[in-house]
């Protein structure tokens, strides 16, 4: 009997995805997140105790990317434990930190110059009318602005003013 992974457990994996940086450590980064994220995917597919603990072991591995982009090498990883679990003695296990691991830079170069290039402006604009409309944010957010906001007018060549 083949086990596949439904729509229901990707979605549960892209929700749990926002707790990424939940547990963010200086020894192995997002790891813990990523553990995290992947356990309905591990439940699913591995009925012995044993197997779902090698499988979180495994994830557990030193995991650092940027946060817009990995629930897509959290979608890579849960295809490859699918087979994993099909095939238990084709596959081999240690692929799968090896697919993360040459995933985790490209496409993090990739989901930082989209997500704080372009999107990040949207977000300095937003700082902006808060500190400057309400001023029960104090300090902490106008200085954040300002820092914000000359970052993007140095980075796209224009001001946002209000």
């Amino acid at each position: 009997m083949n086990k596949t992974v439904d729509k229901k457990t990707l979605r549960s994996v892209f929700w749990r995805s926002f707790a990424l940086q939940g547990a963010f450590n200086f020894e192995k980064m997002q790891n813990i997140g990523y553990a995290y994220s992947m356990i309905p995917v591990i439940r699913k597919l591995y009925d012995k105790q044993e197997d779902q603990s090698k499988a979180l072991k495994r994830h557990l591995a030193l995991f650092n990317s940027t946060p817009a982009v990995t629930p897509a090498i959290m979608g890579i990883s849960a295809a490859m434990e699918e087979q994993k679990a099909n095939r238990p003695l084709d596959f081999d296990e240690n692929s799968i930190n090896a697919v993360k691991a040459a995933l985790m830079a490209p496409l993090a170069g990739i989901g930082d110059s989209l997500f704080f290039r372009y999107f990040s402006c949207y977000s300095c604009w937003n700082w902006n009318f808060i500190s400057k409309t309400r001023k029960y944010f104090g300090t902490a957010a106008i200085l954040d602005s300002i820092q914000c906001s000359q970052l993007c007018d140095a980075n796209l060549g224009f001001e946002i003013r209000i």
